[in-house]
């Protein structure tokens, strides 16, 4: 279980660089790097996925899901059940989407750490993955509502 995070000054080793950021006239930069180990015994290589988007970052390793700010500053850290297949940001980072491989999907108000909603929309795949993508999307006339695109290896539950 990938569960101590720990961000680091840039002269650390074995870490990941999440992202620069300018500050004034461009003299220098200040760099995000994080490092990610276990607290138990490791018998494989994680399956790692980061993503960088609008309303934060993402980071991915096995069960364990990082949220970072716009900013780059930790937001959150969360144990799943299973391998998490996708994870998504809308809302300026106040909420989190994660597809888990057992086929559920989480709702997650970020701030304050809590699970809003939590439903088996599909069933565990035998392939490697049982979410393939997620994609949040914007109402061009409702600033609130967002639209969420899912692609899966098998066929919604029947609820």
């Amino acid at each position: 279980m990938w569960d101590d995070v720990e961000f680091l000054g840039s002269d650390a080793t074995e870490t990941l660089n999440v992202g620069a950021q300018e500050y004034g006239s461009s003299f220098y930069q200040v760099n995000t790097l994080v490092k990610i180990s276990s607290s138990e015994k490791v018998l494989s290589d994680p399956k790692i996925q980061a993503s960088n988007l609008s309303d934060g970052f993402t980071l991915v390793a096995d069960k364990s899901v990082v949220v970072l700010d716009a900013c780059h500053s930790p937001q959150m850290l969360n144990q799943f059940e299973t391998e998490v297949d996708i994870v998504g940001l809308c809302q300026e980072g106040h909420f989190l989407v994660v597809g888990e491989r057992s086929g559920n999907l989480h709702l997650i108000h970020v701030p304050l750490r809590q699970p809003l909603l939590t439903r088996m929309l599909v069933q565990a795949s035998s392939n490697d993955r049982t979410y393939l993508s997620l994609h949040l999307e914007k109402d061009s006339t409702d600033k609130v509502k967002r639209y969420v695109f899912l692609l899966s290896y098998s066929s919604f539950c029947e609820s």
